[in-house]
C-alpha cells in the first residue's frame, strides 16, 4: 500500500451522488483504430522499448487528467490474469484480477518520457498482482463515498485477437455481446488489436 501513500482519491470526472445505484447501466461508444494509427502505436512502443499497452495507458491517463484541472495523480484499474500461483494454472474458471496502477503525470514531461514512466509504474504494480484489490483499498486512507469507488475511477485494457473463429473441439464458439448491466466503474477504455486493425469502446 506504500505505492499509494498521499493519494487523494479517485478522480472527480463529473458531479456524482452519494448513491452507487445512481451510476446507471453501461453505455458503449465504439472506437475505430485505422491501420496507420495502429502501426504508429506499435512503432512508438518499439522505439521506446516498451509495449503498445504502455502507449495506450499513457494516452488514457492524460485524457482523464485533462478532465479535472490540476490533476496529475491518476490510478487506473488494469485487468490482468489472476493465475499468479502455479497451482492455479490448470484450474478451470475466470481468474481475472484488477490491479491499480498509479500514474503521476508531469506536465513538463514529453509524451515519450511519460510513456516510459507509465511502463515502469505498470510493471512495479503488476509485481503485486496477487494482492486482492480489496486488501489494498482497505489500507488506503482516502475519503469514502458510497457514490464513487475509493481507489479506481477509470479502467483500461488491451486485448489481442487473430480474428480466427474459436472452437472447443468439434463445437464452434460464437461471440455474443453481453446485455447492458450496471456499470462497475464510471469510465472504462477497452481496446482490441486484430491483425492490422484495431477497435475499442469507451464505457
Amino acid at each position: 500500500s506504500q505505492r499509494f501513500d498521499g493519494y487523494k482519491g479517485a478522480a472527480k470526472l463529473w458531479p456524482r451522488t452519494n448513491s452507487p445505484e445512481a451510476w446507471g447501466v453501461e453505455t458503449n461508444f465504439s472506437i475505430d483504430i485505422p491501420p496507420r494509427l495502429l502501426t504508429s502505436v506499435q512503432h512508438l512502443a518499439q522505439n521506446l522499448r516498451t509495449t503498445p499497452f504502455a502507449v495506450i495507458l499513457t494516452t488514457w491517463a492524460l485524457a482523464v487528467a485533462n478532465r479535472e484541472e490540476g490533476r496529475n495523480d491518476i490510478v487506473v484499474g488494469v485487468p490482468v490474469d489472476g493465475r499468479v500461483r502455479r497451482e492455479l494454472t490448470d484450474l478451470v474458471g475466470l481468474f481475472v484480477t484488477m490491479i491499480p496502477v498509479r500514474l503521476r503525470i508531469d506536465p513538463s514531461s514529453t509524451f515519450e518520457h511519460a510513456i516510459t514512466d507509465t511502463s515502469t509504474s505498470f510493471f512495479e504494480d503488476f509485481a503485486h498482482a496477487g494482492l486482492p484489490l480489496e486488501s489494498i483499498t482497505r489500507q488506503i486512507a482516502t475519503e469514502r463515498n458510497a457514490g464513487r469507488t475509493p481507489l479506481i475511477d477509470v479502467t483500461c485494457q488491451l486485448q489481442y485477437s487473430d480474428g480466427s473463429r474459436q472452437a472447443l473441439g468439434p463445437y464452434p464458439v460464437e461471440r455474443v455481446a453481453p446485455r447492458p448491466q450496471e456499470a462497475k466503474f464510471p469510465l472504462s477504455l477497452s481496446i482490441v488489436f486484430e491483425s492490422d486493425q484495431g477497435s475499442g469502446a469507451i464505457t
